[in-house]
């Protein structure tokens, strides 16, 4: 068992790795859309508004970089993904967040379906996690 378990694994094919993008894909971002997906979160928003007043910069100036999806999902190919960061004067603000898939009909998929990447449609990301360096 703990063979066939160790060969799953080394084939990317155990768990959450199947709801991600193929890794080294990466896109641009605008902070923009990013304080978009963070509109929930009042401190997040907060302190990057704080950080950009403290470098004497605006959110449209700021550009981040994402994971991208491949064409290979369906529909969301050249969609983006956390984590995004985010360079913001001599900080960086790096978030994180848990992907919901749905299909087409708006019904919820499991993350570890091996057809996730064609029936996927649309990505909700919620329970954003961030980090300054």
């Amino acid at each position: 068992m703990r063979l066939f378990l160790s060969a799953v694994a080394s084939l990317g094919l155990a768990g959450p790795a199947l709801a991600q993008p193929a890794p080294g894909q990466g896109g641009s971002v605008p902070l923009v859309e990013v304080l978009d997906l963070a509109k929930p979160y009042p401190n997040l928003t907060t302190q990057v508004r704080l950080r950009l007043i403290a470098s004497n910069t605006t959110k449209e100036k700021v550009t981040c970089t994402a994971q991208r999806f491949a064409n290979t999902w369906t529909g969301l190919g050249g969609a983006r993904l956390a984590p995004y960061v985010c360079p913001i004067g001599k900080r960086t603000l790096t978030i994180t967040a848990e992907p919901t898939y749905y299909d087409k009909a708006g019904y919820k998929l499991k993350a570890t379906d091996p057809t996730l990447s064609a029936k996927a449609a649309k990505v909700v990301e919620s329970r954003l996690k961030w980090s300054w360096k």
